[in-house]
C-alpha cells in the first residue's frame, strides 16, 4: 500500500517487521508492533477526550520513547503534533499553546506541575495525557484545582491496541514547529503530511535506508532535524537510537555512543560534528558501522570537514540545507574533502522540489489528494 500520511509509514513497518527495534532510548528498546499499539492507544484516549481532526496535540516529552508514542497518537488521532521544548521557559510554552489553541499536552508526571501552574494562566489547555506512569495520589484534585483534567497511563494501557478509524488527508498539518521568529516572538511554522513524506521519501530512497539501519536522533522534536531521524527510519523498518543529553555534552561520550550503538546514519547539526573532531578522540576509520553523515542547519568550516572525512573515509558526507517551512530543499553530496577558504555549497534541488531566484516566477501546481480513513 501507497503511504499518503506520515504515521502510514509506521503501521506499515509494524505489518512488515513487528519484532524489529523501532525506538531505543538507552532504557528500553520498543518494536515496531509495540509502538504501532501503544500510539493507536494513545489515538484513542485523544479521541474519546474530544481531539478531532485538524486539533494542535502538545507533546512534552524530552527526548523519550514516550514523546515518539504520542507524535504518532496524535496523527492517528487525526490532529497535528506540536513538540514542545521542555527547557523553555514557562511564559513561552504558555505563548506557543494560545497561539496555536492547544488544547490537549501529552507530557510526564514530572513536567505535569509546569503546566498546571500554567492553568491559572489564560492557555487553552484543557486536559494533560501522562504517558510515563501514573500520576501521583493528589493528580485529579491538583487537575480539577487548576481547572485541568489529567488522563493517567493505566487509563491509557486500558484501550484496544488496533487502529482507530479516524480519516486523514494528505492535505492536513502532521506537525507545527515554532521558531524563534524575525521578531523574537514564536512563529508556528505549519508542515503538511504530503510535505513530509515527499521529504522523508526523498531522504530515505536518497540514503538507501534499510531495515538493517541504526538512524541517531540527536536533534529535539521541536527542530525539523528531527522529521528525518523518526520517519526515514520508519519508512524502511530501521531503528531510531535516541541520543542521550549527556552523550551531548561531551564529545568523548558521543564517540562513545556512536560506536556502541551500531549508528550508520548520523544526522545533527554542524557544531555537534566539531566537537567530535576536536574533542571526541575519533581515530582513523572508526565507526565501523557507519556509512552516512548528514549535516545542516549551520556552517561547517572546511578546515574541520576535511579532518572528519579523512578520519572517516568510509562515510558518505551531505550538506543539507532548507528553512524549516520546507525542512529540507537542497543536498549537495561530497566527493572528496573540500579546501581550506571554500564554503561547502547548499547543493541542488531534491525530488519534488523546484527553486527559483528573486527573478524567477514562483509556480502554482494543484495536485489530486488523498483522504485516507
Amino acid at each position: 500500500m501507497t503511504a499518503f500520511l506520515l504515521h502510514q509509514l509506521l503501521t506499515q513497518s509494524a505489518e512488515r517487521h513487528p519484532d524489529r527495534a523501532a525506538i531505543a532510548d538507552g532504557r528500553r528498546v520498543l518494536t515496531y508492533q509495540a509502538l504501532d499499539a501503544w500510539s493507536n492507544r494513545v489515538a484513542r484516549a485523544l479521541a474519546d477526550r474530544g481531539v478531532r481532526r485538524g486539533d494542535r496535540v502538545g507533546v512534552d516529552l524530552g527526548k523519550s520513547a514516550e514523546a515518539v508514542v504520542a507524535i504518532y497518537g496524535a496523527l492517528k488521532a487525526g490532529a497535528c503534533y506540536v513538540p514542545c521544548d521542555h527547557t523553555a521557559p514557562a511564559a513561552r510554552l504558555a505563548t506557543i499553546a494560545s497561539d496555536c489553541g492547544m488544547r490537549v499536552v501529552c507530557t510526564s508526571t514530572a513536567r505535569a506541575a509546569t503546566w498546571l501552574r500554567m492553568a491559572a494562566g489564560s492557555t487553552p489547555v484543557q486536559r494533560l495525557l501522562l504517558l510515563d506512569g501514573d500520576q501521583a495520589d493528589d493528580g485529579p484534585a491538583s487537575g480539577a484545582a487548576a481547572g485541568l483534567a489529567i488522563t493517567a497511563r493505566r487509563e491509557i494501557l486500558a484501550y484496544p491496541g488496533g487502529p482507530p478509524a479516524i480519516a486523514c488527508s494528505e492535505l492536513d498539518i502532521a506537525y507545527v514547529l515554532y521558531t524563534s521568529g524575525s521578531t523574537g516572538r514564536p512563529k508556528g511554522v505549519m508542515l503538511t503530511h504530503r510535505n513530509g513524506l515527499s521529504f522523508v521519501q526523498w531522504a530515505a530512497g536518497e540514503l538507501g535506508v534499510t531495515a538493517e539501519d541504526r538512524l541517531s536522533s540527536h536533534a529535539p522534536f521541536h527542530f525539523d532535524l528531527s522529521v528525518l531521524d523518526l520517519f526515514a527510519a520508519a519508512a524502511s523498518g530501521a531503528a531510531t537510537v535516541l541520543v542521550p543529553a549527556t552523550a551531548s555534552l561531551f564529545p568523548p561520550r558521543l564517540a562513545d555512543f556512536v560506536r556502541n550503538a551500531r549508528i550508520s546514519i548520523w544526522y545533527s547539526v554542524p557544531s555537534v560534528l566539531s566537537m567530535l573532531v576536536r574533542g571526541g578522540g575519533v581515530r582513523p576509520g572508526d565507526f565501523p558501522c557507519l556509512r552516512a553523515m548528514l549535516f545542516a542547519g549551520e556552517v561547517l568550516p572546511a578546515r574541520l570537514l576535511r579532518g572528519l572525512m579523512e578520519l572517516l573515509p568510509h562515510v558518505r558526507f551531505g550538506n543539507l540545507y532548507g528553512p524549516t517551512e520546507t525542512n529540507v530543499c537542497t543536498a549537495y553530496w561530497l566527493s572528496s574533502p573540500p579546501q581550506d577558504g571554500r564554503d561547502v555549497p547548499i547543493g541542488s534541488d531534491i525530488a519534488n522540489v523546484e527553486t527559483f531566484d528573486e527573478n524567477s516566477a514562483p509556480l502554482h501546481i494543484v495536485e489530486p489528494h488523498h483522504e485516507v480513513a
